[in-house]
Formats: structure tokens, C-alpha cells, sequence
């Protein structure tokens, strides 16, 4: 017995639909981007520059790398971080939540909650 031939067609329709389904799924977790043509130029440049002698890194590849250095940067920063001076509390969930805000010596939100800040 041979093997059942499905129409060209029906191929396609299926193609497409797995398409759309596989970029509704993208957009629901958030994956879609769109940079204007100077971001794209870096990311391009970036993307050559960060593997010299090598094949380019794709767009995704490197901005998946790009958000694992971060947050491996932003764990190391977070353990560091402690209590606010002033209020005791926890600097990570924003100390005294803006209360002393504006007192440089007594508000960690105030200056150096900047170190944080990309």
C-alpha cells in the first residue's frame, strides 16, 4: 500500500495556520519586538562585533543572551543591596516606599537607588 498524497494546498493551509498560531503565541508572551532602523543597525553591528572570527550571533540569540547577563548581573546586585539607613526597611521593595523621598540623607529612593537603574 502506498502512502496517502495530501493536496499542495492543504499543506500550505496547514503551514499557514501553524504560522499564525506560532505568532499569536509570540505576541500572548510578549516576544514580539520592533526597533526602528538605527536599534536594528546596532543590533545588527552588535551582533557581528560580540563574535569576531565566528558566524554573527542571530537577533534573538543575542538579545536572549543579552537578558540572561542581566539578570545574572541584577542577582548579584539584589544580594547586595540590604536595608534602607533611614527606614530599615528592605531596599529591593523600595525601602519606605517614598515616604522620606527627596531627603538626600535619609532616602535611599531619593540618590542611590540609582545604581540599580540600567
Amino acid at each position: 500500500m502506498g502512502r496517502r498524497r495530501v493536496p499542495v494546498e492543504q499543506k500550505r493551509a496547514k503551514a499557514a495556520l501553524r504560522q499564525r498560531r506560532c505568532r499569536a503565541q509570540r505576541r500572548a508572551n510578549g516576544v514580539m519586538l520592533t526597533l526602528g532602523e538605527q536599534e536594528l543597525g546596532y543590533l545588527t553591528e552588535l551582533c557581528q562585533a560580540r563574535r569576531p572570527g565566528r558566524v554573527a550571533y542571530a537577533p534573538r540569540e543575542f538579545i536572549e543572551l543579552l537578558i540572561i547577563r542581566e539578570w545574572q548581573r541584577w542577582q548579584q546586585q539584589s544580594a547586595t543591596l540590604g536595608e534602607c539607613r533611614h527606614c530599615g526597611k528592605a531596599k529591593l521593595d523600595g525601602g519606605c516606599q517614598g515616604e522620606y523621598q527627596g531627603n538626600s540623607t535619609a532616602c535611599w529612593l531619593t540618590y542611590d537607588c540609582r545604581e540599580v537603574f540600567l
